[in-house]
Parts: structure tokens; sequence; C-alpha cells
């Protein structure tokens, strides 16, 4: 089964939560109060993606975890 690597860059993430408000079994806060993903690896989950897309810094991405394509957001071609 697929499985997708989910990343939060540490220099973006400005802790505003929304991630936690639309998938709290993917994300939570480190102590100094950005968001971290609860597992690098995760299955495929669409609250996942969504945390990813309303993140209001883009600080959130999915990749495919055995090719490392990027998912979400989707890469500007």
């Amino acid at each position: 089964m697929a499985k997708w690597k989910v990343t939060v860059d540490q220099d973006a993430c400005t802790g505003s939560g929304m991630c936690l408000g639309v998938a709290p079994g993917h994300f939570e806060f480190g102590p100094d109060r950005r968001s971290r993903p609860r597992a690098e690896l995760i299955h495929p989950d669409d609250a996942a993606a969504s945390a990813a897309e309303c993140c209001p810094m883009a600080a959130i991405t999915i990749a495919d975890a055995d090719s490392g394509r990027q998912l979400v957001p989707e890469p500007a071609e």
C-alpha cells in the first residue's frame, strides 16, 4: 500500500493550528508551538491532504514516500 511522507517546514510554520483543527490525528504542536507531523510516514489520508492545502504559510508538504514526488500542494509546472 502507498505511503505518504509528511513534512512541516519549521522555518515557515507560524503555529496557526489550522492543521491540528483539520487533521488532529496527523499533527501536533512541538515545544516551540510550531506544528509537526505525529508520524513522518502515513497512509494516504484526505484530512492530512486538506491540512496541507489549508496551511496559511504553505509549510506542510506531502510527498509519495517511494518516489519522493510532491503530491500536496501540487507543485507548479
